[in-house]
């Protein structure tokens, strides 16, 4: 079921993709509701509306064995928890036809305002291909010219229309320990690929989404 929500939410918002190499990425970004007008816009609003715009930027970033399966929101902050509201929208990758290693994922460095480790973060975007690869063994310009309009994207400020309202969103680096985020005022692609071992194709097939 839907759930309005209110200025000061804190919500968990996941993004999936899915290699045919039976392992799972998952992009997690926190959200605040820092203001919003009339009755708000609920989960499942906000949900379908980052995942339509997500699903276009996915897309040139993945081999085309890969798939971008959609999106989750949950508010995990004020306590009780909602449950996970999911928009399922798969499409199909279009970088290029071999993929890397599947632990092999693009970049993108979060930061705020704040100095020290706690303070700022990265998206491991998961499955590239072998097109995306320069000679010198880093991603090409192209790619990294798509990860920021990904970045661009799920780490901006920006106004959600519902049929009742509107919220406000900002992206945060989320600190468990307080349940308080630190906005998040600057994101880059990186002009270097890393590893998320968990992908790895010789790991545990991991395949499990929530749609």
């Amino acid at each position: 079921m839907a759930a309005s929500l209110a200025v000061n939410d804190i919500l968990e918002g996941k993004y999936f993709c899915l290699s045919d190499r039976f392992q799972i990425g998952i992009n997690v970004v926190h959200y605040y509701i820092f203001a919003t007008t009339g009755a708000s816009i609920t989960d499942e609003e906000l949900v379908g509306a980052l995942s339509t715009a997500a699903k276009p930027l996915y897309l040139p970033l993945l081999y085309n064995g890969a798939t971008y399966e959609g999106m989750s929101i949950q508010r995990i902050y004020p306590l009780p928890k909602y449950d996970p509201q999911s928009f399922p929208d798969t499409g199909t990758g279009t970088g290029g036809a071999s993929p890397l290693p599947t632990q092999d994922s693009g970049i993108i460095k979060k930061l705020t305002g704040f100095a020290g480790r706690k303070e700022r973060g990265r998206v491991y975007v998961p499955f590239p291909s072998t097109s995306h690869l320069f000679t010198n063994n880093t991603p090409t310009a192209a790619y990294v010219t798509a990860l920021n309009a990904l970045a661009n994207q799920i780490l901006a400020a920006q106004t959600i229309v519902g049929a009742g309202g509107t919220a406000d969103i900002r992206p945060i680096v989320f600190h468990r320990s307080t349940n308080t985020g630190t906005f998040i005022t600057t994101w880059q692609g990186q002009k270097h690929f890393a590893t998320q071992r968990r992908r790895g194709d010789f790991g545990q097939a991991n395949v499990d989404l929530p749609f």
